[in-house]
């Protein structure tokens, strides 16, 4: 089974589901796909779990705690930390929302 991951720069199913990446992931899936979501979150008192399962899709969440001061280092270390989850995965495809 070939393995894509998506990279969402917001959650993909809290507060809402984000309807154009979840259509995409649900037509991978149906075409024998596993799908990974990346999303990351920028807030201290992050309510959702690090890794969650949502209708055979697997999202990971990394916490990005970076004070406002220094908001220009925040896109470093989320490509960073994305990129090491990234290699942790064995994936076949990357495609990136928004980002």
């Amino acid at each position: 089974m070939k393995k894509v991951v998506m990279i969402l720069e917001h959650d993909l199913i809290h507060p809402y589901v984000d309807s154009r990446p979840y259509k995409e992931a649900q037509s991978l899936i149906k075409n024998g796909y596993n799908v990974t979501f990346i999303t990351w979150n920028l807030y201290r008192n992050n309510p959702y779990p690090d890794i969650e399962f949502f209708n055979h899709i697997k999202i990971i969440r990394k916490q990005i705690l970076i004070r406002r001061s220094i908001l220009i280092l925040q896109y470093f270390f989320i490509f960073i930390i994305t990129i090491k989850e990234i290699k942790n995965l064995n994936i076949d495809f990357i495609h990136c929302h928004d980002t």
